[in-house]
């Protein structure tokens, strides 16, 4: 089985994308893809949304400073918690 994928907002085509698995819902009909799936048939480049790091207290200001400066890197939240 195939389902038709269309990214809405973006210049992609339509495209199919094969069934690998189906899961019981009573609530709509979600579908779930893979992001590196989806990224490399729409072309983009490989995402994530979150990062969980451990980093020394005496270089954090260092890091986000270098964070900030990456395009497409959002560095602005951070949550801080002691061990």
């Amino acid at each position: 089985d195939t389902v038709s994928v269309e990214v809405l907002g973006r210049d992609h085509p339509r495209f199919d994308l094969s069934v690998t698995g189906v899961i019981e819902t009573y609530i709509d009909m979600p579908a779930i893809v893979d992001l590196a799936v989806l990224n490399r048939r729409v072309g983009d480049p490989p995402v994530f949304t979150l990062a969980n790091l451990v980093v020394d207290k005496r270089r954090e200001a260092e890091l986000f400073a270098d964070l900030k400066g990456l395009p497409g890197v959002n560095a602005n939240s951070r949550a801080v918690s002691t061990i």
